[in-house]
């Protein structure tokens, strides 16, 4: 899943060999939408690859790569993050280049120079339109609420204090709480909580661009309190490949299916 969530920081990725245009469209995105990443990528053949680690909410891809034609780079980014919203920025006598790159599942275009107001409208017009559905009219979107757990070494009882806490919340309240096992050198819930979940969060990992509640609740192990868990893969398989946007879209899934 790709979809920006309430709360989320905007991850925006550019595709351009131009650091001017770089420049513009932070500018831009600083003035209008305020906290947010960009990615920038010069190399288009690396692009899809970074996109799924990236896990952008928005793709530009500038129409000047080098040789590389742009429709291309749309199809090949619609196919990495089908999620994302992607558009391409064309060359005000470039409509022959924006129509094909819609075709080819571009959501839609801008042209250079940018316009601050009429770039920020058009961006803001089609991420609004790819938000993460509402909850029926009448009933706020649940945003599950997050408490971190951080230790500067093991053994100082990090785990069991998380492990405590999140019961005493399920108790207490009886809302709805996950746990999620970041310490992938060494996890510690299974143990703890007598867990054998034949899922972690590795099965996610190669979906993440793609996520949804039933993917994520199948990969979830039940504790008997109640409690649910996103396990960690066992060390033995060594270091875990997974970067922080695909941790937080994870979490931003997980906050839209749990209280805490």
């Amino acid at each position: 899943m790709a979809r920006i969530s309430p709360g989320d920081t905007l991850r925006v990725m550019l595709v351009s060999e131009s650091e001017l245009l770089r420049e513009q469209v932070d500018t831009i995105l600083t003035q209008y939408a305020g906290e947010h990443r960009i990615f920038w990528i010069t190399q288009p053949e690396l692009a899809p690859r970074r996109a799924e680690d990236l896990l952008p909410h928005l793709v530009l891809i500038d129409d000047e790569l080098g040789g590389t034609p742009a429709p291309s780079v749309v199809r090949q980014m619609v196919t990495a993050v089908p999620n994302a919203v992607t558009m391409v920025i064309v060359d005000e006598h470039g409509l022959a280049v924006a129509r094909q790159a819609v075709l080819n599942g571009a959501r839609g275009f801008v042209t250079k120079p940018l316009m601050a107001e009429e770039f920020w409208s058009t961006v803001h017009q089609l991420l609004t339109e790819n938000r993460v559905p509402d909850e029926p009219v009448g009933q706020a979107v649940r945003v599950g609420k997050v408490v971190v757990f951080i230790g500067p070494k093991g053994g100082t009882g990090r785990t069991m204090m998380a492990v405590n806490t999140a019961l005493a919340i399920l108790e207490q309240t009886g809302q709805s709480v996950v746990m999620v096992d970041a310490d992938y050198a060494a996890p510690a819930l299974d143990v703890v909580l007598n867990l054998e979940g034949e899922r972690d969060i590795s099965t996610l990992i190669a979906r993440a661009s793609r996520l949804d509640k039933d993917l994520v609740a199948s990969v979830l192990a039940k504790h008997t309190s109640g409690l649910q868990v996103l396990l960690a893969p066992p060390p033995l398989y060594g270091s875990l490949d997974i970067s922080l946007p695909q941790v937080e879209q994870i979490v931003s899934q997980l906050r839209l299916m749990f209280d805490w």
